[in-house]
Formats: structure tokens, sequence, C-alpha cells
């Protein structure tokens, strides 16, 4: 008899198979953990499920993907600002640029894919600095795009976002990175098939690159943090760095002998990262340079989806499937710590996948991550304490769907995690 996830999460109990340590000693509980769903410090209670979302720069609004919407809510009071209608399908990626230059606008771009990703749109928003959108026709659904045009203040793009720790922003704010085509080889029926990364000129609002080579489905792209380049992670084994002033392929990286997924630049845009899984797991790092590997671990977990530098640029971190955490000194060629979920009798952990790590200090000590079985965590190297909210097995009985997402993103000036919940819930978190 098969298993549901529902089961599975009701039946199961918090426990570590490998702990966080320092100095031979397992981490402990930071004062007052760990904590349950109903200790949030402030919460939004939504009518449908939030599949992204993503914070202004200076943090006074907040948006999420739901439904066919974006929602832009305060992040003062957490009241809801506006709701911007226009996506065909449901809003899978929402993320905001850097602020207007003015001080006096907001920019943020969302995507929405249909059927096999064989249709998808971008659309890129412009805010007041209210946070209400500066066009005037945003009840009705936009027609779907046969190629770029500008509706109002909107700009309206066929192709998607990527996920998996994506950054389609240069930290610039000029450029904007996109895919259209972008669908497994096997679902092809063009003639002449492959997946199109576009690169767009925010300031002269126009097309700058359309970069072409990958043959299938591109899992990942982002920029690096000088803004020079911007990498494509792709399942046809390849990994491609390209020069977004002129779309010269600066490294052809691969085939590595499976599928790619995930990757990350250093802070000094010096480094690549990236993960490969089917039919091994693998993460590596190349030098952005010259292109020569500095450093490669493999590791026993089926999938390593999440990837990030910590700020100082000393330690890697990467989430995957069975719960798993690692951190890495990839200069020194080390695994520094591995942490890792319990599973039960009946499914191994493999019912859990850290979906989202993020550094959250500028010194490459606090490592904050979440599992798709919903629970949120701190992790204080320092120290070697660890915190962790999750939901109370009364609060899942009755939910109609139970997997949550794993995005985190976090309030530096109320130091406080926004976590999506399962329960159609976006909680804040005080991280201590």
């Amino acid at each position: 008899m098969r298993t549901t996830y529902r089961e599975i999460l009701l039946e199961w109990t918090y426990g570590i198979e490998s702990d966080f340590m320092l100095n031979g000693t397992p981490a402990s509980w930071g004062p007052g953990q760990p904590v349950l769903w109903g200790d949030e410090a402030r919460k939004i209670e939504l009518d449908d499920k939030a599949y992204d979302c993503s914070v202004s720069a200076d943090e006074k609004f907040l948006a999420l993907a739901i439904g066919r919407q974006v929602r832009i809510y305060n992040l003062e009071n957490l009241e809801l600002i506006e709701a911007l209608n226009g996506h065909p399908e449901n809003v899978r990626r929402v993320k905001f640029f850097p602020l207007d230059i003015a001080g006096n606008k907001y920019k943020l771009v969302s995507s929405s894919n249909s059927n096999r990703d064989l249709d998808a749109m971008v659309i890129v928003w412009t805010l007041d600095k209210h946070g209400k959108n500066t066009s005037k026709h945003t009840d009705s659904v936009v027609s779907r795009a046969d190629a770029s045009h500008i509706i109002q203040d909107n700009l309206v793009f066929t192709g998607e976002l990527t996920g998996f720790g994506s950054s389609a922003v240069s930290n610039d704010g000029k450029l904007l990175v996109y895919v259209s085509d972008n669908h497994e080889s096997r679902l092809s029926t063009a003639t002449t098939w492959g997946p199109k990364v576009v690169v767009y000129d925010i300031e002269m609002g126009e097309k700058r690159l359309t970069l072409e080579g990958h043959t299938d489905s591109i899992m990942c792209m982002t920029f690096s943090p000088d803004n020079k380049i911007v990498a494509s992670v792709c399942w046809d084994q390849m990994v491609k760095l390209w020069d977004t002033s002129t779309g010269r392929l600066v490294h052809d990286i691969g085939p590595t002998g499976g599928q790619n997924w995930t990757g990350d630049f250093s802070p000094d845009s010096k480094y690549f990262a990236f993960t490969r899984g089917s039919p091994s797991t693998v993460v590596y790092v190349h030098s952005v340079l010259d292109g020569t590997r500095i450093f490669e671990s493999r590791v026993s977990t089926p999938w390593l989806r999440s990837l990030a530098w910590s700020h100082d640029g000393h330690h890697l971190a990467a989430g995957g499937v069975s719960g798993v955490v690692y951190i890495w000194n990839p200069h020194r060629g080390e695994q520094e710590q591995k942490w890792q979920l319990k599973g039960g009798e009946r499914h191994h952990g493999m019912f859990s996948e850290t979906g989202w790590v993020q550094w959250l200090d500028s010194k490459g000590m606090m490592l904050a991550y979440k599992g798709t079985e919903g629970g949120v965590n701190v992790y204080d190297m320092l120290e070697n304490q660890k915190w962790r909210s999750d939901p109370k097995k009364s609060d899942l009985a009755n939910l109609p769907e139970i997997k949550s997402g794993s995005s985190l993103h976090y309030l530096r000036k109320a130091n406080q995690l926004i976590s999506m919940d399962m329960d159609q819930t976006v909680r804040f978190w005080v991280v201590n």
C-alpha cells in the first residue's frame, strides 16, 4: 500500500541523523528552542498557497506570488497594498529589483508558466513609493505575448525565470535574464530546438543579448556580483558562463556526466560553484578567471538543489534531498559540517528536502535553511547553537496540502526570517 506524504509527515518525529559540531561537540539548542507554530512574532494569513516571495531592498515591501497574482504588502503593518493582475497562469517566481536611483520607484519581475512550460510569461512591474502599481490597467489578464512589448509601464516577455537559487536581476538593477523555449528535449516538437537565454537591458529598454547553445532545460541562471558574467546551469550536462556586455561564451564547463541543478558565484565574483545530480551528486567550484576546477566533492545525497556562498567567501553551503545540509571550505578542500534529519522506518528521510540555504551575517557564521517538512532552522557556527521552528501535528491534520515551500527571506533591520508555510500562512520569526 502506497504511503502518502500526509501520512509520512504526521507519523514522523523530529530527529537528527547527523548534527553540526564544533571541536567534537554537537550543537546545542539556543535559549527557548525549539519553537512551534504560534510562537512567531507576526504572520500573514492567506486565502491561497504562496509559491514565492521577495522583499524590497529597503525592506518596506513584501511581494508574494499567489495564484495568478502578485500581492504587495507593507512590511511595517502587514497590510495588503496592491494586487497585480496580468499573468494567464499561476505565478511561480517574483523578485524585486535594487532600488531606483531616484528613490521613488520600485521595480519587480514575476514569471508564470503553463502546461509543460511550452508557453510562459515574464512581467516587469513598476511601483510608486507607496507600493502601488503605476500602470492604470491591471485588472485584466494580459494576452499571451508573441514578442516583448510594453503595456503601459509594464514590460511583458514570452519566457520564464528559472528557480533553484537563480538571480534574475543583476546587482546594479540594469539587467534582467530570462529563458524562452525552456522545456525538456524529449518534450520538444521543434525541428531546431534549444532554450534561449535572453539578457534584457532595463536601463536602455532593449534586448541586449540572446544566447544559444544549450540543448535541454536550464535550471538556474544567475549574475555575478560584479554584473560582468551571467551563468546558465543546464540539464544537458553543461554550465556556460557568458560575458554580459558582448555575449561571448567565457567558459563552457562540461560535460559533467549528469544533470546540473543550481549554481552560485562567490561574493568577489572569482569563483562559480554548481551541483550535478543524476547519476551521482557532485559539487564543483571553478575559477571564473581561467575556468579551472579548484574544488570537487562527491556526496551520497540524491540531489543538492540549493547552494549559497557565505558573505566572506570562505564557506559554501548546500541543501538537498533527505533533509541534508553540507558546509565546505572550498579553498582548503574541506567538508566542515554535515547536518541531516533522521527519517522514519518507512520513508528514510526521502520525504524532506532542504530547499533553501542562506547566510545571515557578513562573517559567514550564521546559516539559515528550510526543509519541505516545514522546519525553519538557524545554525550559529561561532556559538555552536541551533534554532528551529516546526508545525504542531494538530496544525497539519486538516490541511488540504501537506508540503511546504522552502523559500526563506531575512529582514536585517527587524532581524526576522520570513517563511511561507504549508497552511497558507507567512510567518515572521525573530532570530535570537
